[in-house]
């Protein structure tokens, strides 16, 4: 089999898992991908962000308080890695509980 035909192949099969990935599995690599770097800027992806759709805002936010909600649950495995995210989302946590704060968003 010539290489030609052997990266087709190999091609045509990433593709395929390519397309067998969720919207969602896809947007956490990319987002993993970019806050990956150690010049990543949270303010300026904030700022950008704040520039897109208002209805894509509240989808975001959404998404962010369910993160925290998450990251906050006495089910998440945490190392020392990561064990500071988990101390500051069990605050707000419970702060969202107690103040009826919703992941579910309306969509406007």
């Amino acid at each position: 089999m010539s290489i030609q035909i052997i990266y087709v192949h190999l091609y045509i099969q990433l593709k395929k898992i390519d397309m067998e990935k969720t919207r969602e599995q896809i947007a956490q690599e990319q987002l993993s991908n970019s806050i990956n770097y150690f010049n990543f800027n949270n303010k300026k992806f904030v700022e950008e962000f704040a520039r897109d759709h208002r209805t894509l805002q509240q989808s975001f936010t959404g998404l962010c308080l369910a993160w925290i909600e998450y990251v906050g649950s006495p089910d998440y495995q945490f190392d020392g890695r990561n064990e500071f995210s988990h101390q500051q989302c069990e605050k707000i946590r419970e702060f969202m509980k107690e103040n009826n704060i919703y992941t579910n968003l309306p969509m406007i």
